[in-house]
């Protein structure tokens, strides 16, 4: 599947070439956090909730005869709180569909990043633009920058047989595959054997396996290029 087909499949609209990360709007990751908080609309009547309750609890508190209804609204406004925590901690999961991970592997595919988070900015960019548009993300400020798009990519390939050798590969491990045997094995997005498909099936995700591995493929070859262009003679050390 060519990248023209992928974005007909995935219903691809015109994406700017760059967008600001939010790392460069914001200060920090705390104002950041505060700004996408409050755009959601359960943390804005969560935290209205809090801030009616507290200030009516704080408001019978000081009218005679009112101590009950003061504890028991300051009772109330203590389980608001927890509740509001909760919220405000599930709005920054990220939790897409299949299209929007196929659609975050592509642009792995197509820009090659490597463990430099900064190599990862114009994925974590082009994401926001696509999330937002599609109506998966509730602004166009999805990742923070780029390393919080490689944090997801990590997270996406964690259980995958291919993403052990790449972290066997960072860490030394004499066993891990070498990066040859993965282009003689052909690796493509949607060009697996029955053999490879049945065990696909028993993953949760078994619709992403082709591009899934795919990526992994075209990273742990970045990762390498990283490796040796940064240290005199990594490649020696490569199994």
């Amino acid at each position: 599947m060519d990248s023209k087909d992928s974005d007909e499949l995935l219903g691809a609209r015109a994406e700017p070439a760059t967008m600001p990360l939010p790392s460069t709007v914001f200060r920090n990751r705390f104002t950041y956090g505060l700004s996408e908080m409050f755009k959601t609309k359960r943390c804005q009547i969560s935290y209205t909730l809090l801030l009616a309750s507290i200030t009516a609890a704080i408001t019978f508190a000081n009218v005679p005869g009112k101590s009950d209804t003061s504890a028991l609204l300051f009772a109330l406004s203590f389980f608001i709180l927890v509740a509001t925590a909760f919220v405000t901690a599930t709005v920054f999961i990220k939790e897409f569909n299949t299209f929007a991970k196929v659609k975050f592997f592509l642009y792995v595919v197509e820009y090659k990043p490597n463990i430099d988070p900064h190599s990862w900015d114009i994925i974590a960019s082009h994401m926001n633009v696509y999330l937002y548009n599609e109506g998966y993300w509730f602004s166009p400020r999805c990742f923070y920058d780029g390393q919080a798009a490689y944090h997801y990519f990590k997270s996406l390939i964690v259980k995958s047989p291919l993403a052990k050798d790449v972290h066997s590969n960072v860490n030394g491990n004499q066993n891990a595959i070498p990066l040859a045997s993965m282009n003689e094995a052909g690796v493509e997005a949607g060009n697996t054997n029955n053999t490879e498909s049945e065990n696909g099936l028993q993953d949760a995700d078994f619709e992403l396996k082709g591009f899934r591995e795919k990526a992994i493929k075209v990273y742990r070859k970045s990762l390498d290029e990283y490796w040796q262009a940064h240290f005199v003679g990594a490649s020696e050390q490569l199994p």
